[in-house]
């Protein structure tokens, strides 16, 4: 028994697999599943807010792109429909040949994208300069003012307060759309048959020049509604909307608030909106009521009507 020991201990090492080194145990893909959940702690607070804020940036990059992709059919067709624009529109100036001189102040043209037309020579041109096979230049400018002298219609400026230069920053802008504005009001020939209205909200606001006798000669007033217009303004409105037997429009109709036509179409609209994002099927009186808030607050505090949701 003790020569088989002895035996067992004079025997020599069997060498290892590894050759004296640590091999790592190599972990299958499901290992990482089985992991356990690490919260983060005090520690590495302010690395988790860092990591969140680039995850943040990430997926606003991401929607960035999405939308991108998304409206750039929509600026291929913008641009392709604003070639087709300029092309129709052409220039404001062009080149044409001299046919016959009619008169001191009519001559017949030609050009190459057109036939022969009779038109007037500007007072500035030397008329000696003139003869037959001349190369001129044509302004459109004159064939849109004999359009506009034959032409009879209603033209309608709405909100016309905005060419004021105090309620908008391009200040050059404004000169030259009010400039152009009087110049096509007064005007050296007659205007036909042309009739202009200007609606506005402030008329207080308004250029003096703009509304001086002999441009603009009869200024009419629409006050606000009566409760019967009220009334009727708020049953328009309402006639498509599914509203709760609860909903009282006599209590918004005999409020002693300053409501005009538009204040009551907004009232109507915003309630709707309301009953929209609670997912409700029917407007209630208290959406009417916090709509009637909404609007005049924003009416007071002259917040734009359109800035929030």
């Amino acid at each position: 028994m003790s020569d088989n020991k002895k035996d067992k201990d004079d025997a020599p090492d069997v060498p290892s697999r590894t050759d004296g080194t640590y091999k790592r145990r190599r972990r299958g893909p499901d290992v990482a599943h089985r992991l356990p959940k690490v919260t983060p702690h005090t520690r590495c607070r302010l690395r988790l807010l860092k990591q969140e804020r680039i995850k943040d940036f990430l997926l606003l990059e991401e929607e960035f792109i999405q939308n991108q992709q998304r409206l750039k059919p929509t600026e291929d067709m913008e641009k392709e429909e604003q070639t087709k624009v300029d092309d129709l529109r052409g220039t404001p100036m062009s080149v044409g040949n001299l046919e016959e001189i009619v008169d001191e102040n009519h001559a017949i043209v030609s050009s190459s994208v057109g036939s022969e037309y009779y038109v007037a020579i500007m007072s500035f041109v030397d008329k000696d300069a003139l003869s037959p096979g001349t190369t001129v230049l044509l302004h459109h400018k004159v064939f849109f003012v004999c359009v506009y002298a034959c032409v009879c219609g209603l033209v309608y400026v709405c909100c016309v307060n905005s060419m004021n230069s105090t309620s908008s920053g391009g200040e050059r802008e404004i000169q030259r759309t009010m400039l152009e504005l009087l110049t096509r009001l007064d005007g050296f020939d007659s205007r036909g048959d042309v009739k202009v209205i200007m609606a506005t909200n402030r008329i207080d606001a308004l250029d003096t020049a703009l509304i001086r006798p002999g441009r603009i000669d009869r200024k009419i007033e629409f006050p606000l509604p009566d409760e019967k217009t009220k009334r009727r303004i708020f049953s328009i409105h309402t006639s498509k909307m599914t509203v709760s037997d609860d909903v009282d429009l006599e209590e918004f109709v005999m409020s002693k608030d300053d409501l005009s036509g538009a204040d009551i179409k907004a009232i109507c609209t915003e309630a709707g909106l309301l009953a929209l994002r609670e997912r409700r099927m029917k407007v209630t009186s208290d959406d009417f009521r916090k709509a009637k808030e909404n609007v005049l607050y924003r009416k007071q505090e002259g917040v734009p009507q359109g800035l929030y949701i």
